[in-house]
């Protein structure tokens, strides 16, 4: 759209309020052991606020769990929920 900027802020839940699928992770991680990037975001039919609890299986340990990926590979890894990995 010539003349708009599309300004987003990473502490907003969902960065498009038309999309509700789709949300930034950053502000929806309560665990210290996982970290996340600023604009790291995840697309779930099923609604992405749960990505923690649903999609965070072994959260014991020193571990820690780093999300670096491009933003299709986090939706893919996200809809892995048969437990392959495939």
């Amino acid at each position: 759209m010539k003349g708009s900027v599309l300004s987003l802020d990473p502490n907003t839940v969902h960065p498009l309020p038309a999309h509700d699928r789709v949300a930034f992770l950053r502000p929806l991680i309560t665990s210290p052991k996982i970290v996340v990037g600023d604009y790291t975001y995840y697309d779930d039919p099923d609604g992405p606020t749960g990505f923690e609890q649903h999609n965070v299986l072994y959260a014991c340990g020193p571990e820690r769990l780093v999300i670096a990926g491009t933003p299709a590979e986090i939706e893919t890894i996200g809809n892995r929920r048969d437990g392959n990995g495939s």
